[in-house]
Parts: structure tokens; C-alpha cells; sequence
């Protein structure tokens, strides 16, 4: 798909990410999700019962 340039929409990362700031994922079964997110290596800061913070 290309933008009204005729430059390509999609962009090519190289590497990996540095970091993120915040982001909101609301998902369906949080036990699943903080597992995933703590074996790609995030550390949890917060949760309660419907809520965790990475």
C-alpha cells in the first residue's frame, strides 16, 4: 500500500525496541497476558484484581 507520494505505508524496523512509554491493552484473560509479558521480559509494578501495570 503506498501513501499519496507513492511511498510505501509500511515501515521496516531494524533491531528492537528501546522502550515504551504507556500503552493500554485491554485483554481476556489477564493471567495469560502477564505471563506473556513477563517472559519477554517486563517486570510488573502494579496489579489488582482486573489491572496489571508492567
Amino acid at each position: 500500500m503506498n501513501d499519496l507520494y507513492g511511498r510505501s505505508s509500511f515501515v521496516k524496523m531494524k533491531g528492537r525496541i528501546e522502550g515504551l512509554y504507556k500503552a493500554y491493552l485491554p485483554v481476556k484473560d489477564l493471567a495469560i497476558s502477564m505471563d506473556f509479558y513477563k517472559k519477554i521480559g517486563l517486570k510488573l509494578a502494579w496489579r489488582d484484581e482486573d489491572t496489571a501495570f508492567f
